[in-house]
């Protein structure tokens, strides 16, 4: 018998890791459907002419007297393209980043603020498995902050980082670092008002700090060395476009789609895919990739980065001329491929509303002219109501290895409705949305029965446990006990100018052992000890602090001297 539960448990993890695979897809297949159900409302009329959007993807006029094979062409190409600029977004902000000829240059800043909040239930274990009850109180705990402002301005970084404990203000952290001398400061007021001075040049090295600041210009060179995002997004568009161009075995049709008891009329557009003509695909891309001169441009000027960047003998026009040997070397290996077998086709079918919108898709692999499904999802609305279904097919028999599905409704844009996902025929998992969009909402993911059944979660001390996500005014992450707060972690990201920190003009050496032991003379643990107390921490953990890690702050302190005189005698 214990050998079979093992084996469960096993057989139950793999389906574990299953449905939280299952999940991401989940997540990112009803935002999408979000964008489908509000494209879907938006007039097709730009609003400051009043006349027709040719950019809209939903304008009806786009698609009128396209073959079955132009219409499917123009369909990719607009939905991949908005998956392109997405990539372009991201890769410019890269760049942003990467590009900037030295931190120096730098001037910004930001707040975060992190948040870990703790349930009566789980404080009430922590009291008894960690203290055995004897410690008091542990509410001091339930409300965690560590909140951290940063700015950039005249080559000076700074940053205040703060610690509280139930709204009560502990110890803060500053730090001055200068950008262009290296030289930090570095503080903690409820201890020291006094700032240690840190010269990182005379601590590591002026050659080190040096390499450091060359290693930094040279990375930015290489980042300004690649293609701006518009070259780039303008590249994949290209490139797209001509592989969309092969795929020219098209059927067109209607079909009704019906999910969870909604239907939906559509056009059906079936396109198989042969060994041939993945082939062609291949050639069109390669022969259009020899002579591209984009490409030649980047490939030449990556190169001479590089040669900046490591110091080797890199020549840019022989780094392309090998490439382009590389691509030709790949067509001629193409061109002398014989005859394929054509009976064995990859099928994608699209399905498509009546307003061009892609509400599903199922792939398909035939083997021996059977068809056998890999994977498909659909979205069917009636008016406002939808109903979704994804799937990954296990097996040739067609039964589904994961399956996610459920109804909802769209009121502006924002998602609510109930789904549940499910390994190999079992739900084992709720997913409650509420008011979802890309900015706000809920997501409540919850074990089902059989789940916490098979996965022995029923054994654990809290019950009927539930993960849920909100999203507004930064994203929080709770765990939930019976419907309750058992632990959360709430994340808060906003612009800023910085904290009000100045350069100190008495800082104190870290590298002058008589500085440092003034400096330790004046250590004072009892704003720190009284912030604990006013913050509800038990008098008998503030004893234990005091008389054990605080006990030893002075001997510490000495120990650093210490340490400074044999560096600096060094």
């Amino acid at each position: 018998m214990k050998h079979k539960k093992t084996a469960c448990k096993k057989n139950s993890t793999s389906k574990l890791f299953k449905t939280i695979l299952s999940l991401v897809m989940v997540f990112s297949l009803l935002m999408s459907c979000s964008l489908i159900f509000t494209g879907c409302g938006q007039d097709s009329d730009d609003e400051s002419t009043g006349k027709p959007n040719n950019d809209d993807k939903n304008n009806a006029s786009k698609y009128e007297g396209l073959k079955e094979e132009e219409y499917l062409q123009a369909l990719e190409s607009d939905n991949l393209g908005t998956l392109v600029d997405a990539l372009g977004e991201v890769y410019d902000a890269f760049l942003e980043g990467a590009g900037s000829s030295s931190p120096a240059d730098l001037s910004s800043g930001a707040k975060m603020d992190l948040t870990l909040r703790l349930g009566d239930d789980l404080l009430d274990m922590l009291e008894q498995a960690v203290f055995g009850g004897d410690i008091g109180d542990m509410s001091f705990l339930s409300k965690i902050d560590l909140n951290m402002d940063v700015g950039f301005k005249d080559q000076l970084e700074k940053v205040q980082l703060g610690l509280d404990l139930n709204g009560q203000k502990i110890m803060t952290f500053n730090l001055l670092m200068g950008l262009s001398d290296y030289v930090m400061y570095m503080a903690i007021p409820e201890l020291n008002d006094t700032y240690l001075k840190f010269d990182l040049c005379k601590m590591m090295g002026d050659a080190s700090v040096t390499d450091m600041m060359n290693s930094t210009a040279q990375m930015s060179a290489f980042a300004k060395a690649l293609p701006n995002a518009e070259a780039l997004t303008a590249i994949l568009d290209r490139y797209l476009n001509l592989a969309l161009a092969e795929l020219d075995n098209v059927t067109q049709s209607t079909a009704k789609l019906e999910v969870n008891g909604l239907k939906q009329d559509c056009t059906q557009l079936t396109l198989k895919i042969y060994e041939a003509d993945a082939l062609a695909v291949a050639k069109s891309v390669l022969n259009a990739a020899k002579d591209d001169a984009d490409l030649k441009k980047i490939i030449e000027d990556v190169a001479a980065a590089a040669k900046e960047l490591t110091g080797e003998q890199i020549d840019g026009n022989q780094v392309y001329a090998e490439f382009k040997q590389g691509v030709n070397d790949l067509l001629t290996e193409l061109n002398q491929t014989g005859e394929t077998d054509t009976q064995d086709p990859i099928q994608l079918i699209t399905y498509v509303d009546k307003d061009h919108n892609i509400i599903g898709r199922k792939l398909s692999v035939f083997s021996e002219g059977k068809e056998n499904d890999v994977f498909y999802y659909y979205i069917v609305s009636e008016g406002n109501p939808f109903a979704f279904e994804a799937a990954f097919v296990g097996d040739a028999r067609g039964s589904d290895d994961v399956k996610i599905s459920g109804t909802g409704t769209d009121k502006d844009g924002k998602i609510s409705g109930n789904f549940t996902v499910a390994a190999e025929g079992t739900e084992y998992v709720t997913v409650k949305l509420e008011e979802l969009s890309a900015e706000s909402g809920t997501i409540t993911l919850a074990p089902t029965a059989a789940a916490e059944k098979e996965l022995e979660l029923d054994e654990l001390p809290f019950k009927k446990l539930a993960l849920q996500v909100k999203l507004g005014d930064g994203i929080e992450l709770n765990v939930l006990s019976q419907s309750k707060l058992l632990a959360g972690l709430a994340l808060k990201i906003s612009e800023s100018n910085g904290p009000d920190l100045s350069v100190p003009s008495d800082a104190a050496d870290a590298t002058d052992s008589s500085a440092m032991q003034k400096w330790a003379e004046k250590l004072v643990l009892d704003k720190v000890l009284k912030n604990l107390e006013d913050a509800g921490v038990p008098n008998t953990l503030i004893n234990a602090l005091k008389n054990g890690l605080f006990g030893g702050a002075q001997s510490g302190a000495g120990t650093m001297v210490q340490q400074n005189a044999r560096f600096e005698a060094a």
